[in-house]
């Protein structure tokens, strides 16, 4: 007589289950995996574009010893400065503020005139530290932001008083 018997048939059954749990669980581990990588680069790349961002506003700082109101102001986690742009004199304030998701973001308001652009430059951010190079009339700015799972490298800005190249 030909064909399986009933315990050759479960045998087989039980090795093709336990073979297709180890392949989903593996495809489950390689997809978290997958996922949480994606996220850090993500953030990664969010915070360099911040820096970016920053690192643009901070060295066409509008800085003049003629104007008390001018120049820079800060203080825990927030930097307040005039910068120049293509559209005249902005105030720049750039700060950490408490998201809807109970961390901490990195925001941008920039005034021009009566209008004021809120931005979100990057989220998941635990500190963001700003202080200065020399007295007087900053001419080199260092910045630190640092994220939930990553530290950015330490950034100086020249600043270029007034003219932004």
């Amino acid at each position: 007589m030909k064909g399986f018997t009933l315990i050759e048939i479960l045998a087989a059954s039980g090795i093709l289950a336990v073979l297709a749990m180890l392949i989903h669980s593996s495809f489950n581990i390689s997809a978290s995996i997958w996922k949480e990588r994606q996220e850090y680069m993500e953030q990664e790349q969010d915070a360099r574009i911040s820096m970016d961002i920053i690192r643009q506003k901070i060295s066409c700082a509008y800085l003049s010893p003629w104007h008390r109101e001018t120049g820079f102001e800060s203080k825990q986690g927030e930097i307040k400065f005039k910068t120049a742009t293509n559209k005249g004199i902005s105030m720049v304030t750039i700060s950490l503020k408490q998201d809807t998701k109970d961390e901490k973001c990195l925001w941008m308001d920039e005034t021009i005139g009566t209008k004021t652009t809120n931005t979100q430059l990057c989220a998941g951010v635990n500190m963001f530290e700003v202080d200065w190079l020399q007295e007087g009339f900053p001419q080199l700015v260092r910045v630190r932001l640092g994220l939930k799972d990553m530290n950015m490298p330490l950034m100086i800005v020249p600043v270029r008083v007034g003219k932004c190249l």
